[in-house]
């Protein structure tokens, strides 16, 4: 029973955490909304991993219901991060923090309506309910644990050589040119890829965790700068604004030109690592699949892979 005991042990880890943040998100709490967006993140990933046995069909109805979860707490965790993007822009720009407290009202109105929006979305979807069905699904597998392990294993590589395909294929859209979009799809992929990681070294398929701190680094680099640029959107809006007087204006042309060098900067980063990260990627997926990575074929390993 260990190995299956390590299966339900780091699903039941992601069950206790989102169950613990989702009340004071819902709440209006920061941080919580925060943690329990991540937390349904990593639900979701594992559970196509740990319920590899489990009906497709039932499986993805509970997939669905999670991402319902992430998708109701996005804006208002995205709009959370502008906001503290802000007021630490105004502690660098003290000469402008009044022009800045100006953008800094509608942004707390803007969030106080999307709280409402999501709660309302919260609303048609029991937490409860999907994290008992969970719960109750990885306690009655019928597989012998070697089986179990060696299944979760397969639709773990699969899907990490899936993810790790996304990222190149990311990174090779983006290119070297400074471009908001295609740089938040490498985030994204990156993202993506990292959370299927950590369950890899916690299921001891990866003995090091060096992979997953490339990609948090690079994911960090790629999130400041995307808040930055979202926060450059902002100040470009309140500019746009009619009542807005000429002082307010060139405070935010001044504070706009220093967001957008800090992300030119980010961006140099960024080019300056990424060979490094996805050098790191493929080491660990050739450990995971004992063999290339372009070799592994990315189809279903059996009728349960959803």
């Amino acid at each position: 029973m260990k190995l299956r005991n390590a299966r339900d042990r780091l699903l039941h880890r992601r069950l206790r955490a989102f169950a613990r943040a989702l009340p004071d998100a819902c709440g209006g709490d920061v941080n919580a909304v925060h943690k329990a967006r991540v937390a349904s993140r990593r639900l979701r990933e594992a559970l196509p991993v740990v319920l590899a046995d489990v009906p497709p069909k039932k499986a993805k109805r509970l997939a669905r219901g999670f991402r319902r979860i992430t998708r109701a707490l996005g804006p208002v965790r995205e709009i959370d991060v502008t906001i503290g993007v802000l007021a630490t822009t105004a502690e660098q720009f003290p000469d402008a923090a009044g022009s800045l407290q100006t953008v800094a009202g509608h942004l707390h109105a803007e969030r106080d309506r999307l709280r409402d929006e999501m709660l309302g979305r919260l609303e048609n979807v029991d937490a409860d309910r999907l994290v008992a069905k969970v719960d109750a699904f990885s306690s009655t597998a019928t597989q012998p644990a070697a089986v179990a392990h060696s299944v979760s294993r397969a639709v773990l590589a699969v899907r990490m050589v899936r993810r790790a395909r996304g990222l190149h294929q990311a990174v090779a859209a983006a290119g070297a040119l400074y471009a908001p979009e295609p740089l938040h799809a490498v985030r994204i992929a990156a993202k993506k890829l990292r959370y299927a990681m950590e369950l890899a070294h916690e299921l001891r398929l990866l003995s090091s965790r060096r992979p997953v701190r490339q990609l948090e680094r690079m994911q960090d680099t790629l999130g400041h700068l995307h808040d930055l640029q979202i926060l450059g959107e902002r100040l470009a809006a309140a500019q746009a604004a009619v009542a807005v007087s000429e002082a307010v204006l060139s405070d935010l042309a001044h504070v706009s030109r220093a967001l957008d060098d800090e992300c030119r900067r980010l961006h140099a980063d960024y080019v300056g690592g990424r060979n490094a990260m996805l050098a790191a990627v493929d080491d660990a997926l050739e450990t995971v699949t004992a063999g290339p990575v372009r070799d592994v074929e990315t189809e279903p390993v059996s009728t349960s892979v959803h």
